[in-house]
């Protein structure tokens, strides 16, 4: 849109970087169709200049991480809604290799910022489908993460260790018991374990990287495994998203993925690309 309105719009080029910009070793190079080489190679020039490591993508909703990240950050509220604690999500990421769980993580980065950014993303991407009304109702409710000292996690002035909130452990009670009454069933917490916790975090996002390249949004799968590993910090010894899945064997994922479809929807259906790759 902002190239459309320009004399030159071949030289408009985007950079996202990562918070926080001076720590976060990983930049995102936004071009578009008609971007120039000369502009495109400026900024990657610019990037290494700054110590960065930078991913070429295309211009898409999400750009790279975020298409991939946000997703895996849903999906640990649903998993929330369908019976898991919050200590059992945040501890089986830990566990995988990340520094901290995704529901510490979206603590820290603020609810609101997670359910606006959703507002986007679910409009691009409809079989995504939408986000857990426990997340929606923390944010209407006003407990932001850290910033309001509550979230899912209930936190003490100048001390961010997350520590289990009543008010979390109420709203999350309620959305457990209001889809049970619609629903028919029941979902209570301690009957998810932690093998189905990591499959449905991490294949979500195994899912999600094979249709970012599938539509061509980035052009080698290491594009992926880097900007995963550098800006979410993704495992590095686990090799990256894609190479995680290819070690486990591109068919068996495709198994589990097709199981997990079927089980919670389209959010987990794998693409053609990833098919055929198996």
């Amino acid at each position: 849109m902002l190239a459309e309105g320009m004399r030159r719009g071949e030289r408009l080029i985007g950079m996202h970087f990562f918070n926080p910009a001076q720590r976060m070793p990983l930049v995102e190079i936004i071009r578009r169709e008609t971007t120039a080489k000369a502009v495109l190679a400026t900024a990657l020039g610019f990037a290494k200049g700054t110590g960065k490591t930078a991913v070429v993508v295309r211009n898409r909703e999400g750009f790279l991480v975020n298409r991939l990240f946000i997703p895996y950050l849903k999906e640990a509220f649903w998993l929330l809604e369908d019976g898991a604690t919050a200590a059992e999500i945040d501890g089986a990421m830990v566990e995988f290799g990340f520094a901290m769980g995704p529901l510490a993580l979206v603590d820290m980065a603020g609810l609101d910022i997670l359910v606006r950014t959703d507002l986007v993303m679910a409009r691009a991407f409809p079989r995504h489908g939408g986000i857990s009304a426990i997340a929606a109702e923390l944010v209407q409710q006003g407990h932001l993460g850290q910033k309001t000292a509550s979230g899912v996690y209930r936190y003490e002035t100048g001390d961010y260790t997350p520590r289990q909130s009543e008010v979390a452990e109420r709203i999350i009670g309620e959305v457990r018991r209001g889809r049970a009454g619609s629903a028919g069933t029941v979902s209570s917490g301690g009957r998810i374990g932690q093998d189905e916790i990591t499959q449905r975090l991490v294949l979500r996002m195994v899912a999600e990287g094979f249709c970012v390249l599938e539509e061509g949004i980035v052009q080698r799968r290491s594009d992926i495994d880097a900007a995963m590993v550098l800006g979410t910090g993704f495992p590095d010894f686990r090799g990256g998203v894609l190479r995680y899945a290819e070690d486990l064997g591109l068919g068996r994922v495709v198994g589990r993925l097709e199981r997990l479809a079927e089980r919670h929807g389209q959010r987990f259906a794998p693409c053609r690309l990833l098919r055929e790759s198996s």
